[in-house]
């Protein structure tokens, strides 16, 4: 038996199984290791983004805010246990990678409804999908998952979905770590348009807080105004509320203003404010644009392109660009007042008309009562006092926040450049308008003549072929 067993030790096949028994614990050494030091990546590394609109990545304007993140803070993913959203827990990671200051962690609202309370969360906040709580010690800011997916009706019957996850996000780090929230107070009592759905999201996203105003009921503009918007009113300004306004700007006030001249033609106070900084909008006739400056042969519908001549526009090139159209142009009156500084940040093309006979049906060439161009379409204006330096941007743009040109999916910087009008006047910490991402999935499709020759070469011809090789190989190994 001992004679047996030694032998079995010594032949070859122990010696070889030995071996492949070795090899095989090394490589599953290998393996356990490489998992290990793999599992220690981050996820930019570890995790490539294959969708077609980067669903799973972060841009430029989020890397340059999180590597200046000085504080703590913490993201929750709340939603029920093994149904968290993949895409939002994939992006979350990649925000975790990028600072140290910043960490992931999920809670399931079922299991830990304390959770809720101490964050002061109600059940009916939760989407019953994934939503998320960016957290720091100043302040919490909660994500619905309907802000985080955006629903864009195209039709009656069909729609399209946009995910707008980094933008949420990182507004939502940006304003938890802000030392102070600035403040828009819109008036109201006017008759003024209010802010689309689409554009208060957008002056939110840069964490700026809304909030409505009349002098008239409500008396002076608050200290705690950061912005005054005064958004196409279409009834007059009494005396009174002009004095309120003007002593606003006065002590060092901010004011932005959107203005649609035949709106205002007959609002005599309304007027006389302008005066009073200098300038005057032209009513009764709309700006058109030469060829390459509009929308096809739409004149009115100006594409006026940016420049980086000011502090408004500095960070813009000349791809970037503005749609507007029933746009009028504003003056500067020869007499203004010597505390007055009026400055242009957006004219039209040299190219440019002023029409002011709507009743003629040529638009594609000047006719005699034309003005020629080109027109400051919007100014900052600056008035220096001994009280203040209070500063008005002024546009004439009867759509500039019109939603078909500020949504993130068109392409057209009305939106940015709004936002940096605000940051112009009071100095947003980060400026933030990051563009939603189409989360719609795309299939391939092919034709019917493309389809019968993927039959016939993949389950036909490539068979055949590897039949026959096979064959070949078969017959001359049997004849040797």
């Amino acid at each position: 038996m001992k004679e047996r067993i030694s032998k079995a030790f010594h032949a070859s096949s122990f010696r070889y199984g030995t071996f492949s028994l070795i090899i095989t614990a090394v490589v599953l050494a290998i393996v356990i290791a490489v998992n290990l030091v793999v599992g220690q990546l981050p996820s930019e590394i570890t995790s490539i983004d294959i969708s077609d609109n980067q669903l799973y990545s972060i841009g430029d304007t989020t890397k340059e805010f999180v590597s200046t993140v000085t504080e703590d803070v913490t993201i929750y993913v709340i939603a029920t246990e093994g149904s968290e959203d993949e895409t939002t827990v994939q992006l979350l990671e990649k925000y975790k990678d990028l600072s140290d200051h910043i960490t992931v962690t999920t809670v399931d609202p079922d299991t830990n409804p304390t959770f809720l309370t101490n964050h002061d969360i109600s059940t009916d906040d939760l989407s019953g999908y994934t939503d998320v709580l960016v957290s720091s010690d100043k302040r919490e800011k909660f994500i619905g998952y309907w802000d985080i997916y955006e629903i864009s009706y195209t039709s009656y019957y069909s729609y399209d979905v946009y995910y707008d996850g980094e933008g949420q996000v990182t507004s939502a780090i940006s304003y938890v770590t802000t030392d102070e929230i600035p403040k828009m107070y819109v008036l109201s009592g006017h008759n003024e348009e209010e802010f689309s759905t689409t554009v208060t999201s957008l002056i939110e996203q840069n964490n700026i807080e809304i909030e409505s105003w009349n002098i008239l009921t409500d008396g002076d503009i608050p200290d705690d105004c950061d912005i005054l918007a005064i958004i196409k009113p279409t009834s007059d300004f009494t005396e009174d509320e002009v004095d309120v306004l003007e002593n606003y700007i006065a002590y060092g006030g901010n004011c932005v203003i959107i203005n649609f001249a035949d709106a205002q033609a007959s609002m005599t106070n309304y007027s006389e404010f302008l005066a009073y900084y200098g300038v005057e909008i032209a009513s009764g006739g709309y700006v058109f644009e030469g060829s390459g400056y509009c929308i096809e042969q739409a004149r009115w519908y100006l594409y006026e392109p940016l420049t980086s001549s000011h502090d408004i526009t500095s960070d813009f090139s000349s791809s970037n660009a503005v749609l507007v159209s029933y746009t009028q142009p504003i003056y500067q009156l020869e007499n203004m007042r010597n505390t007055l500084t009026i400055e242009s940040f957006l004219t039209t093309s040299d190219a440019s008309w002023l029409r002011t006979d709507l009743e003629s049906t040529l638009y594609d060439e000047k006719i005699d009562s034309d003005v020629d161009g080109p027109f400051d379409i919007a100014v900052t204006i600056t008035d220096q006092s001994n009280e203040g330096e209070g500063k008005i941007v002024l546009f004439s743009t009867y759509d500039l926040l019109s939603d078909n040109y500020v949504g993130t999916s068109y392409g057209y910087s009305n939106g940015d450049l709004f936002i940096s009008a605000l940051d112009y006047l009071c100095t947003l910490q980060t400026s933030i308008n990051i563009s939603s991402k189409s989360a719609s999935i795309s299939y391939n499709s092919a034709t019917s003549a493309q389809l019968q020759f993927s039959l016939l070469l993949f389950e036909i011809t490539i068979p055949l072929v590897i039949l026959i090789g096979g064959f070949v190989v078969w017959f001359r190994r049997r004849r040797r």
